[in-house]
């Protein structure tokens, strides 16, 4: 299973299951994308606490938090961590600026390089959210997957996901505010294919593009280790 239905997320996913280009296979149960945990059922919390969650990283900017804490943010036993992207943390104002603003996201050496130091330091499993976990989640999801040797049509296929499950969600917003645009809580695969093109044009290969933001090669293996099959 990929999707995890809570009561109060819609859109709680595993990166398990990928092949990569090795012919090896991602890991189910080790690392977790996700809209906001503002609450969680009875329920819920006894499926939280089975899955050995032990690093959550919130990817809003500290307003965002303010507003709606996460539940994990005085969970015992849960590290949580806020590592903001200095961009993504609003819609853009046009659909054609939306690949463009995942590769700025790609290019936050600071929170990326945060980002995977905090993952190859987690004791257990990872948990990673924004506010519906779409853009700002979908680029950590696309640069996990790539560091593992997933397809770009596997990581493009992960990412358009976003949007089915977060169609109710998408469906009362518009109804709340009728003016805002069409493409507004779409995940279409062109965003993320035309940003992982508009990566390649810059950096040649995935491979350079990690040396560009100075990651540590022991940190990219750790992280490679921790979602991959054994």
């Amino acid at each position: 299973m990929r999707r995890y239905p809570m009561s109060t997320l819609y859109n709680m996913r595993d990166l398990g299951g990928y092949p990569t280009l090795d012919g090896s296979v991602t890991q189910f149960g080790r690392f977790f994308r996700s809209d906001c945990p503002v609450a969680f059922s009875a329920k819920d919390i006894d499926r939280i606490d089975a899955m050995h969650i032990s690093c959550v990283i919130d990817l809003r900017i500290p307003p965002e938090i303010k507003e709606s804490p996460s539940f994990f943010a005085n969970r015992k036993g849960v590290d949580y961590h806020n590592i903001s992207f200095i961009t993504g943390n609003k819609s853009p104002d046009c659909e054609s600026a939306i690949a463009g603003g995942y590769l700025k996201m790609f290019e936050d050496q600071k929170a990326i390089v945060s980002i995977l130091h905090t993952i190859s330091n987690a004791e257990a499993n990872v948990f990673y959210h924004c506010a519906v976990g779409k853009d700002r989640t979908g680029v950590v999801s696309a640069l996990l997957l790539k560091i593992c040797g997933v397809s770009d049509e596997d990581v493009i296929a992960d990412y358009q996901l976003s949007a089915t499950y977060l169609h109710p969600m998408i469906i009362a917003y518009k109804r709340e505010h009728p003016e805002c645009s069409d493409w507004v809580g779409n995940s279409k695969p062109e965003y993320m294919r035309d940003c992982l093109k508009m990566l390649y044009e810059k950096y040649g290969t995935f491979e350079h593009y990690l040396q560009s933001i100075a990651i540590d090669t022991a940190i990219i293996r750790q992280v490679r280790r921790k979602l991959m099959k054994p």
